[in-house]
């Protein structure tokens, strides 16, 4: 109650020390005069320790928890522990992040020494220990093929074989020649009816009219009175 009469009269501080952060750095608040209670009214500002040009300040300039507070998305403002915390945090990560750019750039070198060697593929050559197999005899016309001891011959068809059939006999080139003759007259008869049809029943257009149309007048009537 004191210290919002205080605050409406004007009197004592015009901004309350929050906290401070691991550098040094000052943050105040003051309050809305409207609605004191209301925290995302208040106005805060900070103080930094090493003084600087306006334009060289920044968010990034202060810790991203007190850069939520002056934003007004946090109520509290942070803990030195939480502070600490996160700056422990941030230096495990660098750590990490380094060891593994080292792996990273070791296992590159690694990669480019050493020479890359090509699949062998399967030898197509015999062994000394097996003998070359001779290749297997070709049947000669007439003869027939004796039968491998380890594949047996194939059980005789109970069927009888299919009669021979005729060779087929080669047309003569002057056979179909009619026909085909009598097929080309009958087509060019029928595009011959087809044309004379067209040209007998053909519409008029529905495009735009040519150059020798010419619109007819037009006189217009008044309108009878009642």
């Amino acid at each position: 109650m004191l210290r919002r009469t205080a605050r409406f009269f004007r009197l004592g501080k015009e901004k309350f020390f929050v906290g401070t952060d691991l550098e040094g750095n000052r943050f105040y608040e003051r309050p809305s005069l409207e609605t004191p209670d209301n925290w995302r009214a208040a106005k805060r500002t900070v103080e930094y320790a090493v003084k600087k040009p306006l334009s060289e300040y920044g968010f990034q300039s202060i810790p991203v928890q007190w850069s939520s507070w002056m934003r007004r998305t946090r109520r509290e403002a942070p803990s030195m522990e939480e502070l600490e915390q996160d700056m422990l945090r941030q230096a495990r990560l660098k750590e990490n992040v380094m060891r593994l750019e080292q792996q990273y750039q070791l296992e590159k070198l690694q990669a480019l020494e050493t020479p890359v060697e090509p699949h062998a593929l399967p030898s197509a050559s015999l062994s000394n220990d097996q003998p070359p197999t001779a290749p297997p005899p070709q049947p000669t016309p007439g003869s027939s093929v004796p039968s491998s001891p380890l594949q047996p011959s194939p059980p005789p068809s109970p069927f009888p074989p299919p009669p021979p059939q005729a060779p087929e006999r080669p047309t003569p080139p002057g056979e179909n020649a009619g026909e085909k003759k009598e097929g080309t007259i009958g087509e060019r008869e029928k595009a011959r009816l087809r044309r004379e049809f067209a040209k007998a029943n053909a519409r008029p257009t529905g495009g735009n009219p040519d150059d020798h149309y010419k619109p007819e007048t037009w006189s217009p009537t008044a309108a009878p009175r009642h």
